[in-house]
């Protein structure tokens, strides 16, 4: 072995030994003077301290920290002087580590290289008063001589401790799960900077208590650094990744403790965020207002948070957040394809507070998609989040065929069709959804162009509609209205009057009211308004979830027009359904839940005038009706043929001739393609004919089989007649009534009623009228006779078993003579 190398190994083998007994000294000191080293660090904390530091055990070790002496204390608490009164330790915890520098030790100086505290908590107080149990740190003698030993450190590690900042003047409460906090403090040129690893749990981060915590039950991890500068008194936290239960967040801030009163700015930023989680951090008075949203994919968000550490301040919250191709899920509905930049601002008028009243939320640049639907929004505005007021301008353009699966029970089809609208409301969101009764301010217009579709309460189809609808506050103004049903083409033009007002709370108070007018309309096209509304059965199935705010607005849409009041003005050219023909008509209808009212109909059929009314109850069973017209100089011909002889069928429209004024007065039921029940007809009808003739009747004929054979009766013109009949189910009731024809005189009375009941007793004088016309100034005339001349035939016909009308002898004679039969026989 090389010399040189000998002597190496020599040196450092005695070198060795020289720490070896060094060390061995060193603790035969440690274990010599426990006690005093022990009372040297007690002196020297609570030399520092306006209060008391209690250590339940204490231990030194050389090997732990070598070459440092490491010093473990148990179950140490830290107390001002007044806990007595407010019961908050400054510090508790289960063990404290402390590592010493050794060789500042033994020259009676101390500096702690690394603590750690565990398993305890750390409070800072401040009471209604303005105290603070920090105030422990001040000195007890500032001037006194030997008091000037300050203790440093440079590292630091707290595990499983509660820190605690509570407040009670400035109304804010921090309290924070430090899992795991431990770091490193260097002195720089101007500041000390400080880098961590931290792993917490939020429990409260209240800067106002009264509005609630930010951030609350959160999970921050971070590798945290920080900058002090203590002539500045300025705290800064660079920006720096946070992990906040597991979203991964930037953040940075600052705070101003040299301001009056201290200032403070937060940022964070996540480009990848998820918006309700992220929208839960945020205090309960602004997160209850915009949890009711969600984004379903991540987004862009960015927060700021400025404010003063002052008694009851709230900070300034400003949240923006960038939404791209998203869904929107809202108690309103959700929404696809949804593009937009949004903002909630708590201060929206500057001064004005920071509270829900001047809160807004704005959303800029909408582009999305409701169920299918595309649309666009400028500028979207919510003021106010103690009663939300909404403000936006709205315009689309979508098939109509989209609207199919809009709502459970929309009351339109459409089979094909363009809708563009543009809106402006103003208003609050449960005006909306009918949740409140102040009326908004809606304004805008909406077109419909080339639209076939069904109302499926009535089962009605309309072709190549067209319409534009103007919104001005709670009514709605419908112009220019173009639709076709068959051979019908209407031209229409109205309003809905409290549309918004009342469309949740009181539908049947919305007043619409329709100008109808048309070339032709044939009646038959429109006939199913004539049976009851059917109810719109929901498209979807049972099973799936109940629909939203949204769906009730379109839903709502058939109540309102079931229950809402309609009238119509009507003006008609011509008129046509099924043998009927009428021209010049003009109407007012109104329709209700229960019934159509028909007022002021006039018309021109026929060759004469009719004036009529009816009402057609629907909320029963059968459609009754009553009717009354007022016929006046009319075909009769064509009357009975046109009205389906009056559903009956004692005379036919073949059989009557001439012109016919008519007052009818009568009721009955219909059936739901109108038309009449046989036999359900009660009223009166009074008659005037002027040129009257009856030909081809069957009554007649029977006659004329064995009375007047000589006489033709197939063609009897009658003089002006005039009468009464009564209206009793299927049964007429004629009083005894005198027919001066030119066949026959005749005298008629009681009941027509096909097929059993016809009791009708007749007078036939046997006298000749055209003899009475042959010894008159005018051949060609008909002649009264003169009462009591001449023989008279007493006849009756009645129906038999067949139901066949049969005429014999009237022995009786009561009928003309005596008490009318007819009231007998309307009781059977």
């Amino acid at each position: 072995m090389p010399k040189w190398l000998r002597i190496l190994l020599k040196a450092s083998a005695g070198f060795c030994l020289l720490l070896i007994g060094l060390w061995i000294m060193l603790v035969a000191y440690v274990e010599t003077h426990k006690k005093e080293l022990l009372q040297r660090v007690t002196e020297s904390l609570n030399d520092q301290l306006d209060g008391k530091i209690s250590i339940g055990d204490i231990s030194f070790s050389l090997w732990r920290g070598f070459p440092s002496l490491a010093v473990e204390m148990e179950n140490v608490s830290i107390r001002d002087t007044l806990w007595e009164k407010h019961h908050h330790s400054l510090l508790e915890a289960q063990n404290i580590y402390v590592n010493l520098n050794m060789r500042k030790l033994v020259s009676k100086r101390i500096e702690i290289k690394k603590i750690t505290a565990s398993h305890g908590r750390i409070y800072l107080f401040t009471d209604s008063s303005g105290y603070s149990n920090t105030y422990i740190f001040k000195k007890k003698n500032p001037d006194k001589k030997g008091s000037k030993q300050k203790i440093s450190f440079l590292d630091f590690s707290l595990n499983d401790i509660q820190l605690t900042m509570e407040h009670k003047i400035k109304n804010k409460l921090f309290r924070i799960d430090l899992h795991h906090f431990s770091g490193h403090a260097q002195k720089e040129k101007d500041h000390w900077l400080t880098e961590s690893t931290l792993d917490a749990r939020i429990n409260d981060f209240c800067f106002n208590t009264e509005k609630g915590s930010y951030l609350k039950d959160v999970n921050l991890k971070s590798k945290l650094r920080f900058r002090y500068y203590p002539d500045k008194k300025h705290l800064e936290v660079p920006d720096q990744p946070l992990s906040l239960n597991g979203e991964q967040i930037s953040f940075a801030g600052n705070f101003h403790f040299n301001d009056t009163p201290a200032t403070f700015d937060l940022h964070f930023l996540s480009k990848h965020a998820n918006f309700h989680k992220v929208i839960s951090w945020l205090s309960p008075n602004i997160s209850c207002k915009l949890d009711s949203i969600d984004l379903v994919k991540p987004v862009r968000l960015e927060a700021f948070i400025n404010g003063r550490i002052k008694y009851r301040d709230t900070p300034t919250v400003a949240v923006t957040w960038d939404v791209r191709d998203n869904i929107l899920k809202t108690p309103f509905d959700d929404f696809t394809n949804c593009t937009f930049q949004g903002k909630f601002y708590n201060e929206f008028i500057p001064g004005k507070g920071h509270n829900d009243p001047n809160s807004t939320i704005q959303l800029t640049g909408v582009k999305a998609e409701w169920l299918g639907l595309p649309f666009q929004i400028d500028t979207f505005h919510l003021s106010n989040l103690q009663k939300p007021i909404i403000n936006f301008y709205l315009q689309s353009l979508f098939p109509l065929t989209a609207l199919n699966t809009a709502g459970d029970n929309m009351p339109f089809l459409f089979k094909n069709g363009l809708m563009a609208f543009k809106l402006h409301y103003y208003g609050t969101i449960s005006a909306i959804t009918g949740r409140d009764t102040t009326i908004p301010s809606v304004q805008g217009f909406i077109t419909v162009r080339n639209a076939n579709f069904v109302y499926l309460p009535r089962g009605l189809e309309m072709k190549n509609t067209s319409a534009d609808m103007s919104l001005e506050g709670d009514n709605m103004r419908i112009t220019n209205v173009v639709t076709s049903k068959g051979e019908s083409v209407l031209k229409m033009n109205g309003s809905a009057e409290h549309i918004f007002r009342f469309y949740f709370s009181n539908p049947e108070k919305v007043l619409i009211n329709w100008n109808i007018k048309a070339p032709v309309v044939n009646l038959g096209d429109f006939i199913t308004f004539v049976s009851k509304r059917k109810r719109v059965e929901a498209r979807r199935r049972q099973q799936q979830a109940p629909r939203n705010k949204a769906h009730r607005i379109l839903n709502q849409l058939d109540k309102v027009l079931d229950l809402a009041n309609v009238t119509m003005n009507v003006d008609i050219d011509k008129l046509n359904f099924r043998h009927f023909t009428a021209t010049n008509i003009k109407a007012n209808a109104n329709l209700s839940t229960q019934s159509i009212t028909l007022q002021q109909i006039k018309l021109l059929h026929a060759g004469g005038s009719l004036d009529m009314s009816a009402v057609i109850n629907q909320g029963a069973a059968r459609n009754p009706f009553s009717l009354k017209a007022n016929v006046n100089s009319v075909d009769v011909s064509r009357l009975f043929y046109a009205f389906e002889n009056f559903g009956q069928d004692a005379i036919d429209y073949k059989n009557v001739h001439g012109k016919l004024s008519i007052d009818v007065d009568v009721n009955g039921n219909m059936t739901d393609d109108a038309k009449i029940i046989q036999g359900s007809m009660n009223g009166s009808i009074n008659y005037q004919l002027k040129d009257g003739a009856i030909t081809d009747f069957e009554p007649f004929t029977k006659i004329n089989k064995f009375a007047f054979k000589k006489r033709d009766l197939s063609n009897v013109m009658i003089k002006d007649l005039s009468g009464h009949l009564q209206v009793a189910g299927n049964k007429f009731i004629i009083p005894p009534t005198q027919i001066v024809s030119s066949t026959f005189y005749l005298t008629i009375a009681g009941v027509y009623a096909p097929p059993y009941n016809t009791d009708i007793s007749l007078e036939l004088p046997l006298r000749n009228p055209q003899k009475d016309a042959a010894n008159s100034e005018d051949p060609n005339t008909i002649v009264v006779p003169k009462k009591k001349k001449g023989l008279v035939l007493f006849l009756r016909a009645t129906s038999d078993k067949d139901g066949k009308v049969k005429i014999g002898l009237d022995r009786d004679r009561k009928i003309i003579i005596g008490k009318p039969r007819d009231v007998d026989t309307a009781k059977r």
